[in-house]
């Protein structure tokens, strides 16, 4: 069966001449904005689901905030839970390893994540066993495994190798296609089992933005990334934030961490929405800053108040 391509991606910028404030804040904080690496992923999770004569896998692997889980939700939810009378159809099982991770506690969020009223009931072996017939009942496309460093965290060197024989086996047992994801560590789930590495291969590996005043191009993906986010804004009138400035103050901000900047731009579009201004400004954005990003934890001064922080030399 082909699967008909659905995407999140965002193309162009709604209508919001009929909204409420409400609803556009509303929007603000669940806006997401895909830039080029992301969809190069998001596509190649598209080709795994719709390979149908052997399943495909991949990994992800990235820092806290550069948009794994984000566009792992996005393209679930593209594929959402379709009830039925006995069993519902759930083309992509979705989970994520809990922490302090054990065969026994991830197989009960796989059952719960099926919907079966005696998850976490049994032995490992008889759990396993429920969980593959519901697997085969929901018609079950492509498992999504979030978070897979909880495996590595808190179990010796010497239970990885159970664990990702655990995974390997598991995998090939479902006959479905399988994404997962977490932080670089996660990596090692792989390297225990030669043959579950081949299954996945190199992962795909997201970083935050970087701002190399030498390497034009990551000075332009920063400023693509922002003037596509702007351009979604409910506002009447753009800052810009595209403005070489701007997005040096808002890269300083962020560290060129997506997550950041984004809590850095919603919560700035929100008190524009709220108090009526056209546009984005520095006094937005420095509000946002002492609300949404740690300024203090992290160790840094607002870069929208006074001067410029320091840049590169380089002309941009």
């Amino acid at each position: 069966m082909t699967r008909q391509r659905k995407t999140t991606m965002i193309d162009n910028r709604p209508d919001f001449q009929y909204m409420s404030i409400c609803e556009r804040q509303d929007y603000v904080e669940t806006l997401h904005i895909w830039y080029p690496r992301i969809h190069t992923i998001y596509d190649e999770i598209v080709h795994i689901h719709d390979f149908n004569t052997k399943p495909q896998c991949i990994m992800i692997v990235g820092p806290t905030g550069v948009g794994k889980s984000t566009l792992l939700r996005a393209y679930t939810t593209m594929h959402p839970r379709e009830p039925r009378l006995e069993v519902d159809r759930l083309p992509i099982l979705e989970v994520t390893v809990p922490a302090r991770a054990t065969i026994r506690n991830f197989v009960t969020r796989l059952l719960l994540a099926v919907g079966d009223p005696l998850a976490g009931k049994g032995t490992v072996e008889a759990m396993e066993n429920r969980l593959l017939r519901f697997i085969q009942q929901c018609e079950v496309e492509m498992l999504v495994i979030d978070d897979l460093q909880h495996f590595v965290e808190h179990n010796s060197k010497f239970a990885l190798p159970d664990i990702s024989n655990w995974l390997n086996n598991f995998v090939a047992e479902t006959h479905t296609a399988c994404v997962i994801a977490g932080l670089p560590e996660a990596e090692r789930v792989l390297h225990a089992n030669p043959q579950l590495g081949r299954l996945f291969g190199d992962p795909h590996v997201l970083h935050p933005f970087t701002w190399d005043a030498t390497c034009p191009e990551t000075v332009a993906e920063f400023r693509l990334f922002l003037k596509t986010l702007e351009s979604m804004l409910p506002l009447p009138e753009t800052m810009p934030l595209t403005s070489v400035d701007v997005a040096w103050r808002c890269y300083v901000a962020s560290a060129g961490c997506m997550a950041y900047l984004m809590n850095l731009v919603r919560r700035a579009a929100q008190r524009a929405i709220l108090l009526d201004r056209p546009a984005l400004d520095l006094p937005l954005l420095a509000e946002a800053f002492d609300h949404r990003l740690a300024g203090r934890r992290r160790g840094l001064s607002n870069a929208f108040i006074g001067d410029l922080p320091e840049m590169a030399s380089a002309t941009l």
